[in-house]
């Protein structure tokens, strides 16, 4: 089974998602009044809130059913 299902997320809701690529960084202060940085992933995550497209009771079925298929976040799609 791949990791990747080569699909695209309804349309119709994508139009109305907002989002993009997101970095998470930790900043520790040290003793000496320094501080270090870490990055906790080589590359940036994208986070999505597809909330605003769903507009009606149709498509929320279709969004809960793609992610259904998708089995959550196990598998990755086009968006």
């Amino acid at each position: 089974m791949s990791d990747f299902h080569e699909v695209r997320f309804p349309f119709a809701v994508a139009l109305g998602a907002r989002g993009g690529p997101a970095r998470v960084t930790e900043i520790v202060a040290l003793a000496s009044g320094r501080e270090h940085r870490n990055a906790r992933h080589a590359h940036a995550r994208r986070r999505y809130d597809a909330g605003l497209g769903i507009r009606t009771l149709d498509a929320l079925h279709e969004v809960v059913a793609f992610f259904e298929e998708r089995r959550g976040r196990l598998h990755g799609f086009r968006f």
